[in-house]
């Protein structure tokens, strides 16, 4: 029974990141990746269009630096194993 209880959460949290990715488009998920898995500093541009992101998704999240190097990443990490089950 409580895996039934939390799929929903699941499936909501994997919806949460296809909207983002979809707002954001290829290069927001090109501009993720460089922050999360290079660990590169990111560039005026890429800073605006994560920020604009947040303002539009911000998830219940108010730190602008929390939401994108771990909630944005907790939600991609849970969709791709969501969409790999």
């Amino acid at each position: 029974m409580l895996p039934v209880a939390l799929k929903p959460m699941a499936l909501s949290q994997a919806q949460d990141w296809d909207n983002i990715a979809a707002a954001g488009g290829s290069r927001a998920i090109q501009v993720f990746y460089k922050l999360w898995y290079e660990d590169s500093k990111l560039t005026p541009e890429e800073d605006r269009m994560l920020r604009k992101l947040f303002q539009q998704y911000p998830l219940g999240e108010t730190n602008f630096r929390a939401w994108r190097k771990q909630r944005v990443r907790q939600l991609f990490e849970r969709s791709v194993k969501e969409h790999l089950t």
